[in-house]
């Protein structure tokens, strides 16, 4: 089998984030449109699809040689089908390359448009065997993005099977853990409104059994993320191996620097591992990732299917330490929700934060306030206060005395 070169890739949503993304080093682009695509975060279109065919070629403008697909990633009625057929019509106008489905049964309307887009397959969730990955390699979708739930030994497996298929997973982004078509959210605040109107709502914070799990809705439903964003930098030598023909970087959502640094870092494991560096790991590309991520990184199952072990073995950590207070919701660049555990006052100055991935900084009581906003300069146990926003902060970091940290 010949070595695998694989492609950086990563979602862009217009001619500015392509151009942006290829700077950084992508080579394979997935152009989001948010009346198509479920996961999309790019703002509200009208009109059509005349737009595909500028980003098309201000991103060949740009590199010659990207792979453009168009996502299409929703499970779509009868009466949705005349837009996902123009919007496939204006993709293969523009010279678009491929098709990116989660529904396989829409892989003959694509070929009925054109026999020149490719079709590749992502399931978000499912397709996790190789008899599986055969029977849609038998449809016609020679490029596919293996499940989350593949362990690399199982990836291997496949590679070795079928060294002709494109094979992609996430290395660097959120793990989606539900989906669905019914806004949950907006029903609760809005219970009479029309779902289609109603504005998409902002990010909001579930915890649930001490784990935080983010949720949000808007046009095609409820979207429900895990407590962690998959990131596999630290295991680039096992990722290498695999031989993949695509490592894919969904910073979708994110501040800009989160997609940069991650296409950076990859393109900088590739390079060490092209070249048989003992050490594929670059440190300052590690703190750059860390830097840009809001929550923690862990390699979901790609070490093996036992990752939810982690998680007895931090309630047992924080059973052992002196917690004051745990950051239970965080609005970016605002302010952190704590759920207060021991009675603490604005003097207690040796207070320290310390979030799951290790991060501790000494904390500002100055601004602590009640969930209204109204001062305070002392909290008791059992009350939920704010402070302002920290970078780093993410639900889960606890607040406790110096001598102890639950990681």
């Amino acid at each position: 089998m010949s070595t695998q070169h694989p492609r950086l890739v990563t979602f862009a949503y217009d001619v500015d984030s392509a151009q942006r993304h290829l700077a950084a080093g992508a080579e394979h682009l997935i152009i989001d449109d948010p009346r198509i695509s479920i996961r999309s975060w790019a703002p509200p279109r009208q009109g059509d699809f005349s737009h595909l065919h500028d980003i098309a070629q201000a991103a060949r403008s740009t590199k010659a040689d990207v792979r453009l697909s168009l996502n299409v990633d929703g499970l779509y009625r009868d009466e949705q089908l005349p837009l996902i057929r123009q919007a496939i019509e204006a993709a293969s106008f523009a010279g678009f390359d491929a098709i990116r489905l989660m529904d396989a049964g829409l892989g003959p309307m694509v070929r009925r448009i054109s026999g020149d887009l490719h079709l590749e397959l992502a399931t978000e969730m499912g397709n996790c065997s190789i008899p599986c990955v055969e029977a849609y390699l038998r449809e016609g979708f020679t490029h596919q993005v293996c499940s989350n739930d593949w362990p690399a030994d199982d990836l291997t497996l496949l590679r070795q099977e079928h060294p002709e298929l494109g094979m992609e997973i996430l290395v660097h982004g959120p793990v989606l853990l539900q989906y669905s078509d019914r806004r949950q959210l907006s029903a609760q605040s809005h219970p009479d409104a029309d779902p289609n109107e109603l504005a998409a709502t902002t990010w909001q914070t579930v915890v649930i059994d001490g784990r935080p799990y983010p949720f949000a809705d808007h046009q095609h439903g409820n979207i429900m993320y895990n407590t962690f964003d998959r990131c596999l930098y630290p295991y680039g030598q096992k990722l290498w191996d695999i031989q993949l023909s695509s490592w894919l970087i969904d910073g979708r959502g994110q501040a800009p620097e989160y997609t940069a640094s991650a296409l950076a870092a990859f393109a900088q494991l590739r390079t060490q591992a092209q070249t048989k560096a003992p050490d594929l790991k670059d440190e300052a590309h590690w703190e750059a990732l860390q830097a840009a991520g809001e929550r923690r990184f862990k390699p979901g199952f790609f070490l093996a299917n036992n990752t939810d072990h982690c998680f007895d073995d931090i309630v047992e950590e924080q059973q052992q330490v002196d917690v004051v207070a745990e950051v239970i919701d965080v609005i970016r660049k605002d302010a952190i929700t704590l759920l207060v555990r021991q009675d603490f006052t604005q003097n207690d100055g040796d207070l320290t934060f310390t979030s799951p991935e290790g991060r501790s900084w000494q904390a500002d009581l100055s601004q602590l306030s009640d969930y209204r906003g109204q001062r305070l300069t002392a909290a008791r146990s059992g009350m939920i206060v704010r402070l302002p926003w920290v970078k780093g902060s993410i639900p889960a970091t606890t607040l406790h005395k110096p001598s102890s940290s639950p990681y």
